[in-house]
């Protein structure tokens, strides 16, 4: 499944949420890049895109959150998504 695919997932979302922040901004910052990828590989094609605005004046930084992911190949932009989004949310809970 591409991007594509979860941009209509997301297109119920409200407003900016369905591309400016949160999930849908960590698919723009994804977008083009072709899956199945390695950790390193996608660390190298972020490179220049890994910040994203997580929510209205809040930005993050996806490396540090990719980084902290124990698998070492992704298989989808949604996969990388989920586990950032989990990551994210983890730290703001913290």
């Amino acid at each position: 499944m591409g991007i594509g695919d979860f941009k209509d997932k997301l297109a119920g979302m409200a407003g900016s949420q369905a591309g400016g922040f949160g999930i849908g901004s960590v698919f723009q910052a994804l977008r083009g890049i072709e899956f199945p990828i390695d950790k390193a590989s996608l660390l190298q094609k972020l490179k220049g895109r890994e910040k994203v605005e997580w929510a209205k004046d809040q930005m993050v930084d996806l490396k540090p959150h990719i980084e902290s992911i124990p698998q070492d190949t992704f298989t989808s932009p949604t996969e990388v998504a989920q586990k950032v989004g989990e990551r994210v949310h983890e730290e703001v809970k913290g």
